[in-house]
């Protein structure tokens, strides 16, 4: 018999600011965002039942196993991005976010993370205006990077359990603070 109780909370507030100005077009994003996920769970087994088809712990004269475990994970994160282009023509967009994992210790638990990108909408130039062949051409270019607290968690979770009269807690990876988020560019 066992009992798993899972909860997730998922927050976002977004903040948006449009602007035109003759042929210049710039959009403002802010934002955070929170994601929580909790679990507590345990199981156990029993023998020697009072009454045949009841399934609490307490109808139980002899309790053979019983173990529990639970975990709280959490990321946050704070961002903004402008885009702008100019008659549809030049673009250009930047953005930074500011990430926190609940995976890592607090000395090492944010990080920053950028991107840029350019883009030129060629078929807009009056060079390409009469062309019927090409009616669609754009030219791209971008850098970013992202966190990724997606690591191995052999040992590095907090793991409570009970068996008979032998009670621990592992509370493993809180003495590691050489561990960050990791920055991958592409």
């Amino acid at each position: 018999m066992g009992s798993v109780f899972k909860s997730t909370l998922n927050h976002q507030q977004l903040l948006t600011y449009q602007k035109k100005l003759d042929q210049h077009n710039f959009n403002i994003l802010i934002g955070h965002e929170l994601n929580k996920i909790k679990s507590d769970g345990f199981s156990g087994s029993k023998q020697q039942l009072l009454l045949p088809n009841s399934l609490s712990f307490d109808n139980a004269v002899r309790i053979t196993d019983l173990s529990g475990n639970g975990y709280e994970y959490a990321v946050e994160g704070y961002f903004t991005r402008l885009l702008y282009n100019y008659a549809g023509k030049y673009f250009f967009n930047a953005n930074i976010r500011r990430d926190g994992s609940s995976v890592f210790s607090p000395e090492s638990r944010w990080g920053n993370f950028y991107g840029l990108g350019v883009a030129w909408n060629v078929a807009k130039e009056d060079f390409l205006k009469d062309n019927t062949v090409i009616n669609s051409l754009r030219l791209k270019a971008s850098y970013g990077q992202q966190g990724n607290d997606n690591i191995l968690l052999d040992g590095s979770t907090r793991d409570y359990y009970a068996y008979q009269d032998i009670y621990g807690i592992n509370n493993f990876g809180d003495d590691k603070p050489v561990l960050s988020l990791k920055k991958t560019g592409k």
